[in-house]
């Protein structure tokens, strides 16, 4: 599904990935293997894990992802040349210069291609800066929630020019002696740039037209799928929760968005099986165990009817 954007058409947007990028690094399970897009960037920058932050501008490569992976980080890139096609929650973007992308934590990204003339820069915080920053701006709770329905805003080209001189002031900063100073001063700028990506939302947000009520059952559903997958694959309980029928329901969704409830249910699914095979060492028992599949068999069977791959021959690709 490519998102409609013909409202902000020759805008620059806002998404959290692209032309600059900034990442505040998250936490993985013990389990998990920590493939993130700190720890890509940390190994395509051979950055040592002691650093607290990195700079990244782009040498005309972006690390590739081929596979989903569970954002553990949060993440603001924008585009200078080129482009980038992904996915963020299972829903398509396609970025391009003068835009920019927001990610956060359990963000599902899967970076589908990346244009050869693709060029960008941006920042990668740790974990303690994303935490310490944020503490300082609890009135900005609600724009979390923004991000994560709304990855992507469109701002204009003053908007964007703005956040690149903030960016490049980090940019400086990093190429600074890393004292005491500098950290506490690279934190206090991080606090100012939320204040100012808060901004931005609230004014774009205010403007959007609100959804029918066919949208806005869509979305819900959405959001109650990302909730309950792990344990409700059926139709008929989300079809509950609205007090409808399934085949009512299903055409909804299907109307909305061109794929079936069941479609919309399955690619949840099946995408959560990739990520736990690719960025964990947990055992097809232990993840038809968190997925609530009777067995491990039977989840081998669900994941290769909708991949083509066995979970095995998945996991060695």
């Amino acid at each position: 599904m490519v998102t409609d954007w013909s409202f902000c058409t020759n805008k620059p947007r806002i998404c959290f990935l692209s032309r600059y990028l900034i990442v505040y690094l998250g936490k993985t399970s013990v389990m998990e293997t920590n493939i993130d897009l700190y720890s890509v960037f940390r190994k395509h920058l051979s950055v040592e894990g002691s650093k607290q932050w990195m700079f990244w501008e782009s040498d005309e490569t972006f690390p590739p992802i081929p596979y989903p992976i569970r954002m553990a980080s949060t993440a603001l890139l924008v585009c200078h040349a080129g482009h980038i096609l992904l996915e963020v929650n299972l829903k398509s973007y396609r970025f391009s210069t003068g835009e920019v992308v927001a990610l956060l934590p359990e963000h599902i990204l899967y970076i589908k291609e990346i244009a050869p003339d693709f060029k960008g820069r941006g920042i990668l915080f740790s974990d303690t800066f994303w935490k310490e920053a944020r503490r300082e701006v609890e009135k900005m709770n609600p724009y979390y929630a923004m991000v994560k329905e709304l990855p992507c805003i469109p701002v204009s080209l003053r908007q964007s020019l703005h956040l690149s001189h903030y960016l490049d002031i980090f940019k400086e900063k990093y190429q600074a002696p890393q004292t005491i100073h500098n950290q506490i001063i690279v934190r206090k700028l991080l606090t100012v740039l939320l204040y100012e990506i808060y901004q931005l939302y609230v004014g774009v947000i205010d403007q959007l037209p609100p959804p029918g009520k066919k949208e806005q059952l869509f979305q819900e559903f959405l959001k109650l799928v990302a909730v309950y997958f792990k344990k409700e694959r059926g139709i008929q309980f989300y079809a509950e929760r609205f007090q409808m029928t399934p085949r009512y329901f299903s055409a909804i969704i299907k109307e909305c968005s061109q794929q079936s409830a069941a479609e919309w249910i399955n690619n949840y699914v099946v995408t959560e099986i990739g990520i736990l095979l690719r960025t964990t060492t947990l055992s097809v028992k232990e993840i038809a165990d968190m997925l609530n599949f009777p067995d491990p068999s039977f989840l081998g069977k669900y994941f290769k009817r909708q991949t083509g791959l066995s979970p095995k021959q998945y996991r060695k690709v």
